[in-house]
């Protein structure tokens, strides 16, 4: 049964969600890539004011996608650097590993308290974080991997 929003699945329907889910994820990302590799990161100039922000749908794209397209999008200034260091921290924090711009409070459900991001070193952050623009980190936790979910 899955546990994780409080919710209580048979098994069987759980996973025929997850791989509907999927696919449909998956079309979506490829048609957000799609179009910004052809008109660059939407921002308010390129839309108009009021667009919606697609970073909601970045948390179901493949990480491949992210490091080819929007990394060149915030390298190249039209995609701003926190969105993408936050998707890009929360799918590693999914994935139960460390992140690497330190962009995402952790939440213990235990104890119901947040505390720093999970990262692996402070100077590995610190650089990942200058080369998209981003400021230096100064509060954070070192772990690994099975604690790098805040578990």
């Amino acid at each position: 049964m899955s546990y994780r929003e409080k919710l209580e699945l048979i098994d069987e329907l759980d996973q025929l969600l997850r791989a509907q889910q999927n696919i449909i994820d998956r079309a979506m990302s490829a048609l957000l890539m799609d179009l910004i590799q052809a008109h660059g990161w939407p921002t308010e100039e390129t839309t108009g004011e009021g667009f919606p922000s697609p970073v909601p749908m970045l948390i179901h794209m493949p990480m491949e996608e992210m490091d080819r397209i929007l990394r060149q999008e915030v390298l190249a200034g039209r995609m701003p650097p926190p969105p993408y260091a936050s998707i890009y921290d929360r799918k590693l924090q999914h994935d139960l590993k460390p992140q690497l711009y330190g962009k995402v409070i952790n939440f213990d459900y235990k104890t119901q308290s947040t505390f720093p991001p999970a990262i692996v070193d402070i100077d590995t952050t610190n650089r990942a974080r200058a080369e998209i623009g981003m400021e230096p980190l100064t509060d954070y936790r070192i772990t690994d991997a099975e604690t790098a979910a805040g578990q």
